[in-house]
C-alpha cells in the first residue's frame, strides 16, 4: 500500500504519507498479516476523502484502518494506524464501502446476509443513527441477497436472489428512483 496516510489507513502504524509500496501484509502488528486481501472495499479516489479503509481476505475477514469514530473498525474503538480485524465477520464474500463524507461498509455473507458498520443512513434500519458497535445485520431486507450492487455517497443498491432490486439512503435529487427527493 502507498499514498495519503493522513489517517493511518496504509496500516504503517503512523499517518506519515507512504510514498513507497508498503507491505502491509507482511507487518505483524496488522491483522491481515499471512492473509491474502482479496478486495479493498471503498470508493478510493480523487473525490474522497480516504480516511478509512477495509479489506476483504480471502479466508472470508474483514479487515479495517483508519478512521474509526463512528464504529467503522467494528471494535468499538477508535481510530487505529494498523489493520484490526472487524469482530464477528467471518464468511463474508462481498463488501462494497465509500470514503466520502460518511464511511460505511455493507458486507454480504455466504448465506445471503447484509451487514454494516459506520455511518448511519445506510444502516438500512429507518434512521441516520449511526452503527458504532460490530458489524449489524441489515433486517429490512427481507429476502436473501445475492448481489451489491452499489454502495457510495451514503446509499446502497443490492439485488435479492429473486432478482429484485433493494435501495436505500439518501434520496437527494431523487437518487433512489422514487419519485421524490426527501433525504
Amino acid at each position: 500500500m502507498w499514498g495519503n496516510n493522513s489517517n493511518g489507513v496504509c496500516g504503517t502504524g503512523n499517518t506519515t504519507n507512504q510514498f513507497t509500496p508498503y507491505p502491509a501484509s507482511d507487518n505483524t502488528t496488522n491483522s491481515i498479516n499471512g492473509k491474502t486481501a482479496y478486495k479493498f472495499a471503498g470508493e478510493v479516489g480523487a473525490s474522497s476523502s480516504n480516511t478509512c479503509v477495509w479489506v476483504l481476505c480471502d479466508d472470508g475477514t474483514i479487515h479495517h484502518c483508519g478512521y474509526s469514530a463512528q464504529g467503522q473498525t467494528g471494535t468499538g474503538g477508535a481510530a487505529t494506524n494498523y489493520f484490526v480485524q472487524c469482530i464477528n465477520t467471518t464468511k463474508i464474500v462481498d463488501a462494497h464501502a465509500t470514503n466520502d463524507s460518511q464511511d460505511f461498509v455493507i458486507m454480504l455473507e455466504a448465506d445471503g446476509t447484509l451487514k454494516h458498520l459506520g455511518y448511519g443512513g445506510t444502516y438500512g434500519n429507518g434512521s441516520n443513527t449511526n452503527n458504532s458497535g460490530v458489524p449489524t445485520a441489515i433486517t429490512a431486507v427481507t429476502q436473501k441477497v445475492a448481489e451489491i450492487l452499489y454502495a457510495g455517497r451514503r446509499m446502497v443498491y443490492v439485488r435479492d436472489i429473486d432478482g429484485n432490486c433493494w435501495n436505500w439512503g439518501n434520496d437527494n435529487y431523487g437518487f433512489l428512483a422514487r419519485n421524490g427527493t426527501a433525504g
